[in-house]
């Protein structure tokens, strides 16, 4: 299994993971989510409230059903305004682990809570801002290569375990399927 960008731990949220390539063993629990669908957006806010663990997140974007190669995902221009908030979490998280978090959460809250939308890269720029980056930070074209190369590696992660939809939840590597304790929704197909 890949293991983890970075770990982020803020006082008012449980304490997260964002997983994208092999650098440690990665957390007991793990959420996949695409920062779009609100049935991620509130398993996210039920489990950062409930679950008292440490939470991995992991990225998967609904387009794969149409483009099942994540290589071309992230090169067809098609798909590239679906993974603008993807894409930017990862670079704060290997530019500044403390503060990604709070991107990450802003991904969902902007989306969900203030209803701007995830697809017009002002809005990921201000999300960026408020939390504490430079929006030119997204213009770097090294990390932008290596944020890259570790959504492929999670793309396809989620292609190999069989993930259809999102929210989908893991324990120690295996699928949690939907009827358990935690929150989770009927999966899209």
């Amino acid at each position: 299994m890949d293991g983890l960008v970075v770990e982020a731990d803020a006082a008012h949220h449980m304490s997260i993971m964002l997983i994208a390539a092999d650098d440690r063993p990665p957390p007991e629990l793990e959420l996949v989510v695409d920062y779009r669908c609100p049935f991620a957006y509130l398993a996210h806010q039920h489990s950062v409230r409930s679950t008292g663990e440490q939470l991995g997140i992991s990225f998967y974007n609904l387009n794969l059903g149409l483009c099942p190669d994540p290589g071309q995902l992230l090169i067809d221009p098609r798909h590239h305004r679906a993974l603008l908030a993807m894409r930017a979490v990862l670079a704060c998280a290997l530019a500044n682990p403390v503060l990604a978090e709070t991107v990450h959460a802003g991904m969902f809250d902007s989306f969900h809570r203030d209803g701007r939308s995830l697809h017009r890269p002002q809005t990921i720029e201000s999300v960026l801002a408020a939390c504490g980056f430079d929006p030119a930070l997204l213009r770097d074209s090294n990390l932008a290569a290596e944020v890259d190369r570790r959504l492929a590696v999670d793309f396809r992660r989620q292609l190999d375990r069989a993930v259809t939809g999102v929210p989908a939840w893991f324990r120690r590597g295996r699928r949690i399927e939907t009827g358990t304790d935690l929150p989770t929704s009927y999966e899209s197909r």
